[in-house]
């Protein structure tokens, strides 16, 4: 008698859900630590940061068509059990990284000086070189943030996620300190704190590299494997990330010409948000516990052939995902100055981040639902669906609302998180629908 496995949210899985926990637990705590030195370098230091940091995330959605595409096929092999096919899917991902990462940025760093400048409508020339400057040191970062996205979901898709939690704890102290020495020591302000994530993402790059091919127990990786590309296997992950490239594209797209409404309706306004995004990334922790967990746990039970149990893992890890969420969102409610405090000297743009803290909590609910579900049915083989959805949803809703209720209702940033609202959960009730849809769960890797 064939014995059936156990459900994947057992021990087995806690075991590969913990270090997960804790990476993202350290990398927020981090983040909000860096933040703080950000948003205390100048009253606009948070704001020029994050249109940055918002370009430099549309460039990383672009590369998704690498990372992502390696991750779900090297994730669907691993629960197959075919060493063959993983090893294949590694090495190819390993060759494409570095190459595509890098005519990236060189694009990137030409088109700099007119992409900020549009991006930052009615910016003084203070507040644009703030900008610019700062964007163009991260740029740098690139190649480092990419190689870093693609091992680290290699190495998880197979189930090893120790590895990237000690890299991440590696990478995270190298910024800190870069941090003190360009931005304490030096006094180089926004364009030290660009300098700390150049130096922190190539250290992890290295890191991880090195545990990839370090690597035994999924798969086997070496330089020799690597320069022998394959085209239909750079197809075959090419034609599994794309979609991810457009969803990730256009929810990007969508936040930069968000980004450039508020720096239209001033720098205060800029600030508010800024600090209130700052923010969700505490109360919205689980959003990419939950991603990476149900790409590996869900992708192995797809891999086996398993459906019900890889429907059950989703309803689970989005459970735990949603309790949590409440729970650090209460958090912040409770203490509201203390919070917006730790994110600007500025008395107006605190008092008023304060005062809209409860946006984090209506806001992180339905993100973490996005963050859950999205991921369960690309990994389900649909990622095209998504890609249209989350399009749509996008510019269809979130755009449009903002305008209409941050410009002509004159919500301000209130209106911002309404609109970024409403287009989440349709995002997230379309998404679970398809994960409990027939045609789900039907991909070949």
């Amino acid at each position: 008698m064939t014995r059936k496995n156990k459900p994947e949210t057992d021990i087995s899985g806690f075991r590969f859900a913990l270090p997960v926990i804790l990476e993202n637990i350290f990398t927020v705590t981090i983040g909000l630590v860096f933040s703080a030195i950000l948003g205390r370098i100048s009253a606009s230091s948070l704001a020029a940061a994050g249109t940055g940091n918002q370009v430099i995330s549309c460039v990383t959605a672009f590369f998704y068509i690498v990372s992502t595409g390696a991750s779900i096929l090297t994730a669907l092999n691993t629960g197959k059990g075919d060493r063959q096919q993983t090893n294949k899917i590694v090495a190819h991902a390993v060759f494409l990284a570095p190459i595509v990462s890098a005519l990236v940025t060189a694009v990137l760093l030409l088109i700099s000086a007119p992409l900020m400048r549009l991006l930052m409508p009615g910016a003084d020339d203070a507040f644009y070189h703030e900008g610019l400057s700062y964007f163009r040191v991260v740029a740098l970062s690139l190649p480092g943030l990419m190689a870093v996205n693609t091992f680290s979901g290699i190495l998880r898709s197979a189930g090893e996620s120790r590895v990237p939690l000690l890299c991440t704890v590696v990478m995270n102290a190298f910024q800190l300190l870069a941090a003190f020495v360009f931005v304490s020591v030096f006094h180089l302000q926004l364009v030290g704190a660009g300098l700390a994530y150049v130096v922190c993402r190539y250290v992890g790059a290295l890191a991880l590299g090195y545990a990839v091919f370090r690597h035994h127990r999924a798969f086997d990786v070496s330089f020799r494997s690597i320069l022998k590309p394959d085209l239909a296997c750079i197809r075959r992950i090419f034609s599994v990330g794309a979609p991810n490239v457009v969803d990730g594209i256009a929810v990007q797209g969508g936040y930069i010409l968000i980004n450039s409404m508020l720096i239209g309706l001033g720098k205060n306004d800029s600030g508010i948000y800024n600090v209130l995004q700052t923010l969700i990334s505490f109360s919205g922790i689980c959003q990419p516990i939950v991603s990476v967990s149900v790409t590996t746990l869900i992708g192995h039970k797809v891999g086996a052939k398993d459906i019900s149990g890889a429907r059950r893992n989703f309803r689970f890890i989005l459970g735990i995902g949603l309790f949590a969420t409440v729970v650090l969102s209460g958090i912040l409610m409770l203490f509201p100055s203390f919070f917006t405090g730790l994110f600007t000297s500025d008395a107006f743009i605190h008092a008023e981040s304060a005062r809209l803290i409860w946006l984090t909590l209506l806001f992180a609910v339905p993100a973490v639902a996005v963050n859950a579900s999205e991921p369960g049915v690309r990994v389900g083989g649909m990622s095209k669906h998504v890609a249209v959805s989350c399009t749509m949803c996008v510019w269809l809703i979130r755009v449009p609302l903002t305008w209409l209720f941050s410009y002509k209702l004159h919500l301000g940033v209130s209106g911002v998180f309404f609109a970024n609202t409403i287009a989440c959960y349709a995002r997230a009730i379309i998404a679970t629908a398809m994960i409990h849809s027939g045609r789900w769960a039907k991909i070949e890797a």
